[in-house]
């Protein structure tokens, strides 16, 4: 069975211009090309300027060609339209849903392509709707491979590809930055068992006591809370981790891991260093008033 082409063409007209045209060859057993219906190669009858215009134009959805091509995952068409683009500030434009090409291209989990956009000089700091940056959505969905291209610094060999001036940007990027929800990418990456990434955030230098800013908890308490024994025996092996830190309602890892039965986990703090503090107790209804609609919750509070 013959492969379908799609021919997808781009018109630009302007009364002081001739007339330009753009045609993406769309086809499953070939590589993507780029024609203009006259030339081969990259010989155009319109300025750069004017691609990366072209390019750049968002539809209704605010996703502009790049970020259609990212999104149909057609890695060399945009690999294409990254080369024909003549300002890195393109590579950062938002659409409706305040996603960039590198978060697109991160949901896609194409290392490649988010690596050439970093290379670019698309901003890895820029966040989504859900205040997440690329590396956020990496560590949600465990892409090990598009975390290590977000983090790894752009070396001078890598931007001769550039046909622009990139200025310096910060990677890996400042890793305390928090989402929607208060949380740093370590601590997504714990919550969502992805220890893989996690190791490589520490190997980036990422703060192992962050805490999530709803209820205080560290990276050690959610494993300790959750019972995840791999990943409580990477962490009380790191260095700077504190075994001690209290979450906002006063409780430490150890205590949180004793309150769920984890007793393998109490059992592992304890021999790593932990503080057996036992002075809390269970609350009576006039030491407390509860916001959750569930009677079983278990309520313990430091006498302190």
């Amino acid at each position: 069975m013959q492969s379908e082409k799609k021919e997808v063409c781009i018109l630009d007209t302007s009364p002081s211009d001739s007339l330009g045209i753009l045609t993406l060859t769309f086809d499953d057993n070939k590589d993507n090309e780029l024609s203009d219906g006259a030339t081969e190669h990259k010989q155009y009858n319109k300025s750069d300027s004017v691609f990366t215009n072209i390019i750049a134009k968002p539809d209704h959805d605010g996703d502009n060609l790049l970020h259609a091509a990212i999104i149909s995952k057609y890695s060399n068409i945009a690999y294409m339209l990254i080369n024909l683009i003549r300002s890195y500030t393109v590579l950062s434009h938002y659409n409706n849903n305040f996603q960039t090409a590198l978060h697109l291209a991160t949901l896609t989990n194409d290392s490649r392509l988010v690596r050439r956009l970093v290379v670019g000089g698309a901003k890895v700091s820029l966040r989504d709707w859900r205040g997440d940056t690329a590396l956020h959505i990496a560590c949600r969905k465990g892409y090990l491979k598009v975390a290590q291209a977000i983090l790894s610094p752009v070396r001078y060999q890598e931007t001769e590809i550039n046909l622009y001036e990139v200025p310096y940007q910060q990677i890996p990027q400042n890793l305390e930055l928090r989402n929607a929800d208060g949380l740093t990418c370590f601590l997504v990456a714990i919550i969502n068992k992805c220890q893989d990434i996690g190791e490589l955030l520490v190997e980036s230098g990422t703060n192992v006591n962050a805490f999530e800013m709803k209820s205080g908890k560290t990276a050690l308490h959610i494993a300790a809370e959750n019972g995840d024994i791999s990943v409580i025996n990477y962490l009380v092996s790191l260095r700077h981790l504190d075994l001690n830190l209290k979450m906002f309602a006063g409780y430490t890892a150890l205590q949180l891991a004793r309150m769920r039965g984890r007793n393998y986990v109490e059992y592992v703090l304890l021999c790593a260093g932990a503080v057996d503090s036992r002075d809390f107790k269970v609350v009576s209804e006039s030491d407390y008033e509860s916001d959750s609609d569930d009677d079983n919750t278990i309520r313990l509070v430091n006498k302190s």
